[in-house]
């Protein structure tokens, strides 16, 4: 991946710095004996579009051939188009690209990076055979699979694959992606977790992430080198029905520092990449109903400004308007933002973030359960999981996001946190507060906290949330009571990091705990007796998720 920056956003190919500048030219064509050459009588496909990662090029209409200029630094692949499909290898990696690095990667990278390619075939042809597509269709999401050892490879194909496999048997899921941190950090761990992942049987995208890296290169240019060698591009696009994916590494790598050490990581996009998503854009703004997707590692809310960010300064018109969302990981957390920013004319829009739930949810930390996998909580004190995207003209935006709690039916979307057993009568005043609370007793008297805490798996700010108290013995009620989202820490979470923190459970997690939280205090009206707590919640896709906790009221 090269850092250029580019004035002129075209079409046509671009001249690239760098040396050894050559002309590549090839077919994308239909391989209709699947041999993956070109026959002579096979169709060539006109109007294909086709990248070096800066210009975006159409197959002509006369002789079906495109043409670019390439250095010995560049990846050359096809954008793929709707209705057709690129081939894929046995664990689903689209192999819709082709390498030109003639010299190789840098020579001493730990994990290999890319063998010398030597010079340009005479041509660089990409056969696709007929793959129609409907526009209602799923994806399937992982954030951050990142096993560190085998051991943790392992953890993911058990906790996992196996009801993954599932939907997609009963499902049309038209492929899977995952969100960076593919491994943690030991590149030879892509091998196997590829493996299992292929176990899917259906196609796979990869995005980069800080993770992924080679360490031991002194910029960010090498340091997708052995990600090349096993994904391909880094950046780039895959369309499916009327939904173009736009695949970006916004990990911007500082260089290993001059003792050794890893170094450090930003969120952006070089000029480069921004030139191609620009040029990709333009190449498909005549299709006024097809929209986008953007997908990538490092959430959109470290861009100082998400469309600038993606695009630069020079932002396609309707671009913004087109896109429909975008996806991220990398936060070990699950969250859902409608983030302010521009469009093209400089108007106030907003554009919604995704945060995808991590498989690995704590990096596979926590107590082993009776399988052997860490509970691996994520620090929002949600479950690890994966999500399904739904595209469908027909619903409300065009999609919908649904969280699959890993080894938890699809009804278990969140959890109520509450006292056991309370006192009847009253609440605890804030004189009882300061009386109850030292250095050696933190807590409230015992039967006097009365707060109600519901963490939802995939709430947000748009959700409408409700509880209600019925009396078990009497079956009185109380009227449903709408609650605010505000900002806190997951009570069973900080559970949890309480017992790590006394030696009295294994490692589980670190960092920002912050997550969205729904509270509200247990009237003191209520008799004593047996209670269900009821909460439901109707999420911004009008999907009602539903839970209930007893508790007890004594006299």
């Amino acid at each position: 991946m090269k850092t250029i920056a580019l004035a002129l956003v075209c079409l046509a190919p671009l001249a690239h710095a760098g040396d050894g500048l050559r002309t590549v030219t090839g077919r994308v064509f239909h391989d209709a004996n699947a041999n993956g050459l070109f026959d002579a009588g096979e169709k060539r496909l006109v109007g294909a579009l086709v990248s070096n990662g800066r210009d975006v090029v159409r197959t002509d209409a006369d002789t079906g051939m495109y043409t670019l200029t390439v250095d010995d630094d560049d990846i050359v692949f096809l954008c793929k188009p709707r209705g057709w499909m690129v081939p894929t290898d046995g664990n689903g990696l689209p192999q819709h690209y082709y390498l030109h690095k003639p010299n190789g990667s840098p020579e001493g990278l730990k994990f290999g990076g890319v063998e010398p390619t030597g010079p340009l075939p005479e041509y660089v042809d990409f056969p696709v055979v007929p793959a129609p597509e409907s526009d209602r269709f799923s994806v399937i999401l992982f954030g951050d699979p990142q096993p560190y050892t085998i051991d943790q490879v392992d953890h993911f194909k058990n906790d996992i694959m196996p009801e993954v496999l599932r939907y997609i048997e009963n499902n049309r899921v038209a492929f899977g992606t995952t969100l960076g941190d593919i491994v943690g950090d030991d590149l030879d761990l892509f091998a196997p977790l590829n493996d299992v992942i292929g176990a899917a049987g259906i196609p796979w995208l990869n995005v980069y992430g800080n993770h992924d890296m080679d360490f031991d290169v002194d910029n960010n240019d090498d340091a997708d080198e052995t990600f090349n060698r096993v994904y391909g591009p880094t950046t780039y696009a895959y369309q499916v029905g009327n939904i173009h994916f736009v695949v970006m590494d916004n990990v911007m790598y500082e260089g290993q520092r001059d003792n050794g050490r890893n170094g450090g990581y930003s969120c952006g996009l070089t000029d480069e990449q921004q030139t191609f998503i620009r040029n990709y854009f333009y190449a498909t703004s005549h299709l006024p109903d097809d929209r986008y997707v953007l997908l990538m590692h490092i959430p959109a809310h470290e861009f100082d400004d998400v469309i600038t960010g993606v695009f630069g300064e020079e932002i396609p018109e309707h671009a913004p308007q087109r896109i429909l969302l975008s996806v991220g990981a990398h936060w070990h957390k699950h969250a859902d933002f409608m983030l302010q920013t521009r469009d093209a004319r400089g108007n106030e829009t907003t554009h919604h973030h995704i945060v995808n739930v991590t498989t690995s949810g704590s990096w596979w930390q926590g107590q082993p359960d009776e399988y052997g996998i860490p509970h691996t909580m994520m620090r929002d004190g949600k479950p690890n999981g994966w999500s399904v995207l739904t595209f469908d003209p027909e619903l409300p935006h065009q999609y919908e996001i649904r969280y699959k709690a890993a080894r938890k039916p699809w009804t278990d979307q969140l959890h109520i946190h509450a006292p056991d057993s309370v006192v009847a009568g009253r609440m605890l005043t804030e004189q009882d507060l300061a009386d109850s609370r030292s250095v050696d007793n933190p807590q409230p008297l015992p039967g006097h906290e009365r707060t109600v805490t519901i963490n939802l798996w995939s709430g947000s700010q748009l959700s409408k949330v409700e509880v209600r108290y019925v009396h078990v013995q009497s079956g009185d009620t109380t009227a449903w009571k709408m609650l605010n989202a505000e900002i806190g820490t997951d009570p069973f979470w900080a559970r949890l990091k309480d017992l790590e923190e006394k030696g009295e459970a294994p490692k589980m997690t670190s960092g920002n705990s912050d997550a969205w939280l729904w509270y509200d205090e247990m009237p003191e009206t209520l008799k004593p007796g047996s209670y269900t707590i009821e909460v439901r919640e109707t999420n911004r896709y009008g999907h009602v998720h539903t839970a209930k906790r007893i508790v007890r009221v004594t006299e």
